[in-house]
């Protein structure tokens, strides 16, 4: 995967927004990048489609970009009666970071306690750090959110697929994975169910 710490320079007319589209697409959408490498108009409308999502916040670094426009500042506004207000207003960095926070945040809620996973594997409790899983002969196993965010993050992008997860060959696609192999395939026959369900 590409550093997702890029910066485009150069004068106006260089490509710095044509380069965008495949770039992103290198990070969010390899899969589709792939199989449209020479389809411009196909890359363009993918990338569109990202950014109405808000997946994708375009930004345009100029002299008069402040961090106020960037992070956090105050907003001059005016009430019924034309009083002049000030109110905190999120700039573009910060609001994607919460945007992004509140969606993985929310991902816990996609499992409901009594669910079951596998062949007699089910949720007893779900918060946004911990799913607790009741093995079939009553111990009780905690999965982290972080885990399963992590897989679901890496079958979203088609580095790997639900089938490849479930029979152990995943790992040999990310070869620089942080997941301990052992613990994933340890438990692989509920947890690509569970990955499959988010």
């Amino acid at each position: 995967m590409p550093s997702l710490n890029q910066i485009f320079f150069g004068p106006p007319g260089t490509g710095k927004t044509y380069a965008t589209v495949e770039a992103t697409l290198q990070i969010l959408d390899q899969s589709f990048l792939a199989k449209n490498a020479g389809n411009r108009s196909a890359l363009k409308a993918r990338f569109d489609e990202l950014l109405a999502a808000g997946d994708v916040r375009f930004v345009t670094f100029h002299q008069s970009f402040s961090y106020e426009d960037f992070v956090e500042g105050l907003r001059a506004t005016t009430d019924e009666q034309g009083q002049i207000r000030y109110e905190v207003v999120s700039g573009v960095f910060k609001s994607l970071c919460e945007s992004i926070a509140s969606e993985l945040s929310g991902k816990y809620r996609a499992f409901k306690v009594g669910d079951r996973y596998g062949t007699g594997y089910k949720v007893t409790r779900a918060t946004p750090d911990v799913v607790e899983i009741e093995k079939p002969q009553g111990k009780h196993l905690p999965i982290g959110m972080s885990l399963l965010n992590t897989l679901a993050s890496y079958v979203d992008a088609g580095t790997f697929t639900i089938e490849e997860l479930g029979n152990g060959r995943w790992d040999k696609k990310v070869p620089g994975s942080i997941l301990d192999p052992f613990l994933v395939n340890g438990y692989k026959n509920f947890l690509p169910s569970m990955v499959e369900h988010m």
